[in-house]
């Protein structure tokens, strides 16, 4: 990646050290930033924020938020659609440049759900079973 603000750069800083992932607290730290960009950054920050946005529930990434539309359909957010190329063609960046495997897994699940790539699918599958493993001396915390 090209430049990237300090902010941004101190951001991924603290994803990497996380130990409980809770989305809301790192959406907090988000939160602030989201004015300090051009759109091209502030795009990104949207990417990181909607990816942080998704629940795992049985195994599968699912919207956080839903609601009802005019017609009574049930209608979640985030989906995977939601996103631009220019943010997935980002996520396969930091999926390949983060080292922390909670990170590793949300990002890979994404793009598996994005693009059905099987190699996206065993980097996600790879990274839970570092984290199950982390569970048992109780290192990480997963909250969702």
């Amino acid at each position: 990646m090209k430049n990237i603000p300090d902010q941004f750069q101190e951001y991924y800083s603290q994803l990497e050290s996380i130990t409980i992932f809770d989305r809301w607290e790192l959406m907090k730290q988000l939160k602030p930033m989201n004015e300090m960009f051009d759109f091209e950054w502030n795009n990104l920050l949207n990417a990181e924020h909607i990816s942080l946005r998704f629940a795992l529930r049985k195994g599968q990434l699912i919207s956080d938020f839903y609601s009802v539309d005019e017609n009574g359909k049930e209608i979640g957010f985030p989906t995977p659609d939601l996103y631009s190329e220019e943010q997935i063609t980002y996520l396969k960046e930091r999926a390949q440049l983060v080292k922390n495997p909670v990170l590793i897994a949300r990002y890979n699940h994404i793009l598996f759900c994005i693009d059905k790539n099987q190699k996206y699918c065993t980097n996600a599958i790879n990274a839970y079973k570092k984290l199950l493993n982390m569970l048992s001396p109780k290192q990480y915390s997963i909250k969702e």
